[in-house]
């Protein structure tokens, strides 16, 4: 290389490091507003998530900006990953809605984002992960409004640093991660070629590891499945004791929600409408109930349907709490599909409107 042309390179790659150097601490807190937001999203859609962020090493971004010279000719401002986010999910349905969760809440930059899987023939296996080049919402025009709607969505109000700035969020399952940690940053980073024999091993690990991904997501189905109505599976003496065992269990954790919700499904199952109203009574303040957890409203409006005649008072505070369980930032079919039930012979145009958007949030859902 022309010795004018390294002295170019260092004094254009100095200049870039110190413009990076400015802006990094706003990477940096950018990555914890990142990392928080996700967490707060994966709580509900895949509690078991391992959730990593950072922002780009000066470092990192040295060597990249200089290997990306020829395409950037500002990287400070025009690369899109000096800030990112890993989210690994357990199965495929993690995947999918904590895409659809990112994809809702940031603004996406689809021209530069990536679904990794859509590039392999369906011959081919390989790396799979999702990558989304996103940016926070500004929200609101009004600022006080703006950041009330950025602290409802993702947990804290955005700083004027960081908004405007993109940064990159990927998503995969365990099983997926295990190959990019091995397999694609040693193919893809790798500053050499693998052998033709090594690929070929990659390529079958790959098929196995897919495999893998598919048997997870079937079997957790039907787990779900199973978890659901796993009390349809016991005798009535295995229903009763398995009730008692809760019951016991809960008085040591009157708080626990999960467990709440859990005794009160077994209770219904028994038809002891009464114990599933008092066990879940607790978690509902009647003056503000859309504060209460969801599976709690959902789990108390069907008790409430199923205990009290319909017209009474009882009857539609159990509709009320389905309405409200069935709001669509929950996306729970079972929930509206339980208050759209409880139309049905008092108002049938009402019940089947109440079904179509059932159908249209889960159009695959059997029920």
């Amino acid at each position: 290389m022309p010795e004018e042309k390294k002295l170019d390179d260092r004094t254009w790659l100095a200049d870039q490091v110190t413009k990076y150097k400015e802006e990094y601490p706003h990477y940096r807190r950018y990555a914890e507003l990142l990392e928080e937001a996700l967490k707060r999203a994966a709580a509900d859609l895949a509690p078991l998530a391992i959730i990593q962020s950072r922002p780009k090493s000066i470092a990192s971004f040295a060597g990249k900006a200089l290997l990306k010279r020829q395409k950037y000719h500002d990287p400070v401002n025009q690369l899109t990953d000096l800030c990112g986010a890993r989210v690994i999910c357990r199965t495929r349905a993690e995947v999918e809605a904590m895409s659809e969760f990112v994809k809702g809440a940031f603004d996406v930059d689809s021209r530069n984002s990536l679904d990794c899987s859509q590039r392999l023939k369906t011959t081919e296996f390989g790396y799979r992960s999702v990558h989304y080049i996103v940016e926070f919402r500004r929200g609101a025009e009004k600022e006080r409004e703006a950041k009330e709607e950025q602290e409802k969505v993702y947990g804290a109000s955005i700083p004027d640093e960081v908004l405007g700035k993109k940064s990159e969020i990927q998503i995969r399952t365990m099983v997926e991660h295990a190959y990019a940690d091995f397999g694609h940053d040693l193919t893809y980073k790798g500053s050499f070629a693998l052998p033709k024999e090594w690929e070929r091993e990659l390529a079958g690990v790959a098929a196995a590891l897919e495999e893998a991904d598919l048997t997870f997501s079937r079997i957790e189905e039907r787990l779900t499945l199973y978890a659901t109505n796993y009390g349809a599976y016991l005798s009535e003496e295995e229903l009763e004791k398995e009730i008692e065992n809760k019951a016991i269990v809960l008085e040591h954790d009157p708080e626990n929600v999960e467990l709440a919700v859990r005794l009160a499904k077994l209770s219904q199952m028994a038809e002891e409408w009464e114990r599933a109203e008092q066990v879940l009574d607790p978690f509902v303040d009647e003056e503000a109930p859309e504060k209460a957890p969801q599976p709690v409203l959902r789990e108390l409006g069907i008790t409430c349907c199923k205990k009290y005649p319909a017209g009474s008072e009882g009857f539609e505070k159990g509709q009320r709490y389905l309405e409200l369980a069935s709001a669509p930032e929950f996306d729970d079919v079972d929930a509206i599909c339980s208050w759209a039930g409880s139309w049905k012979h008092i108002d049938e145009a009402r019940a089947g409107e109440i079904y179509r958007r059932a159908c249209e949030t889960d159009p695959y859902n059997t029920y």
